[in-house]
């Protein structure tokens, strides 16, 4: 009862994420909606305008004199992890508008936590074209390669559209969605085979709690690994892990399977349709690339190896944004990848005690959307230049 009460504290208070089933997308924000999302690292109260965005109101009309930039993404982009004023949207509009140039700047949220980039590329379509972008900026994180092959999300709890390749042309499948369905969920459940630690690891507070507290405790650990209670760490590759290594993680993997190959040769067909539907209207199209924190942080990729099971074998941490930079450039569209500006500015804020990703969640705090922010607004700078990114600029 104690172990479990000492958990519970840090568990959400009142969370609530403003979503709704959505016949074409799987999922999407309940327009004019509101309510507290709290994470042991955060509480932001979310706030959802009438036609289902973050952010204040935004008719499709564009008034004259007014540049507008549409951002897409996922959960990094709709940025329920801080609040509106400190979400990097937020920031670049502010400072666009500071300046003197007689126009207007007006930063739309496209953002919907958990899409990839197949939902992104028909909410361009049925929703964000109509605000009529002068640019279009596709905030990418390297868990869209895999879930472009998935058609459903969570498990199986979610269901979501799915686009597939037949002699090179996108064909689109799973829609309307099925709705969720709870001997559904519970099948698939069944089907993932999980073990008993697997299934305590996910499903017991006090399981993991004293997992994760043992882990911290250096002799601790040290006498479990002595007992055979544990693993060393970076060991165990080949055994069963407390929970199963997420297919995600493929993408990392200096030798890639065929399924990977396969979700790049998805991911990059719905990067080149959305850059033409895009340019169709007019529109410009750029990328940029959000890094993962085990990407910026040494440390983070030693607590994934440990919680799963993995070793450093043939892993690279650059392998999805040099895969991404390579697709980006034959299909000419314009990328940022800010891994080299978040790693030199990771570096000189720990020695001051600082982050720019929490601790446990893996999104941006305060200080990385302000980061992205600075990034974004040297990027707009280049497009709106239509200039190509510098080497420094492309943060390299």
């Amino acid at each position: 009862l104690v172990l479990h009460y000492i958990e519970r504290r840090n568990a959400p208070v009142s969370p609530k994420l403003c979503y709704r089933y959505d016949p074409v997308l799987g999922w999407s924000k309940v327009p004019g909606d509101e309510g507290l999302f709290a994470k042991p690292e955060y509480k932001v109260y979310e706030r959802i305008n009438s036609k289902g965005l973050r952010g204040p109101e935004c008719p499709y009309e564009k008034p004259r004199g007014e540049f507008r930039i549409l951002f897409v993404g996922d959960s990094f982009c709709e940025g329920y992890a801080v609040g509106y004023g400190d979400h990097f949207i937020t920031r670049v509009q502010e400072v666009l508008n500071a300046r003197r140039g007689g126009i207007h700047y007006r930063c739309i949220n496209g953002g919907t936590g958990a899409y990839s980039t197949d939902q992104e590329l028909l909410f361009i379509r049925h929703e964000g074209l109509k605000y009529d972008p002068d640019l279009v900026i596709l905030m990418f994180y390297h868990n869209d390669i895999w879930a472009n092959m998935e058609d459903s999300h969570g498990g199986g709890h979610w269901g979501k559209p799915r686009f597939k390749l037949k002699d090179g042309r996108l064909i689109l499948t799973n829609v309307p969605v099925p709705r969720f369905d709870l001997k559904w969920a519970k099948r698939r459940l069944v089907e993932r085979n999980l073990t008993t630690k697997q299934w305590l690891n996910k499903n017991s507070r006090i399981y993991h709690f004293v997992r994760m507290s043992l882990k911290r405790v250096s002799w601790l650990n040290a006498l479990a690994v002595k007992l055979g209670l544990a693993r060393p760490p970076g060991q165990g590759a080949k055994q069963q892990a407390f929970l199963p290594i997420p297919k995600a993680f493929g993408v990392f993997k200096a030798h890639q399977s065929e399924q990977t190959r396969a979700a790049w040769r998805i991911t990059e067909a719905l990067l080149a349709e959305m850059k033409v539907e895009i340019e169709r209207e007019g529109h410009n199209f750029a990328v940029f690339y959000i890094s993962y924190k085990g990407a910026i942080y040494r440390n983070e990729i030693e607590a994934a190896k440990r919680h799963y099971g993995f070793s450093d074998e043939g892993l690279d941490l650059d392998r999805p944004g040099k895969d991404l930079r390579a697709a980006c450039a034959r299909l000419s569209i314009l990328l940022f990848d800010a891994r080299g500006a978040f790693r030199k500015e990771a570096s000189r804020l720990e020695k001051r005690g600082k982050r720019l990703y929490y601790v446990h969640d893996g999104h941006w705090n305060v200080t990385g959307n302000k980061l992205g922010a600075k990034l974004l607004l040297e990027f707009i700078n280049s497009v709106a230049l239509n200039q190509r990114p510098t080497k420094a600029l492309s943060g390299m």
